[in-house]
């Protein structure tokens, strides 16, 4: 099915099963050089990632796997809360320490953080959890 040599297999076998298992069978063609690799993950002829060598292949499979498998977490609130903000929250967020408030019934996140910060306009904003969005 592939086209690897017994030592490359060894290599990316737990990886490219583990792959396989989230996303489905990759197309994987080696490069004109010997040693790169195309993957193509859709009946595509433009691939989706060049690998320079196997070493490369690997550590992208895992990383494809380890980005699925949330470890590190995806945070889709924390993305959902960074695509609505404007400077003001995003310094916030980036500067401020988060903490969980029931205001008005909602459940919101407060930013807050040193009062010796140059730009105090962002501290205490507010993000409401229930209606996905920030108060102002």
């Amino acid at each position: 099915m592939y086209d690897f040599t017994k030592n490359e297999m060894e290599i990316i076998k737990d990886n490219l099963m583990a792959f396989i298992a989230n996303f489905g069978y990759p197309r994987i063609t080696r490069g004109d050089d010997g040693e790169s690799f195309y993957v193509f993950t859709d009946d595509s002829d433009s691939w989706r990632q060049y690998c320079y060598n196997i070493d490369y292949l690997n550590g992208w499979l895992y990383g494809c796997v380890q980005a699925a498998c949330g470890n590190p977490k995806r945070d889709e609130e924390m993305r959902e809360m960074c695509n609505s903000a404007s400077f003001r929250e995003r310094y916030a967020i980036l500067y401020g320490e988060r903490e969980t408030k029931n205001i008005s019934g909602h459940k919101c996140y407060v930013f807050t953080y040193s009062e010796d910060d140059e730009y105090q306009d962002a501290n205490g904003a507010l993000y409401d959890i229930v209606t996905r969005s920030w108060r102002n």
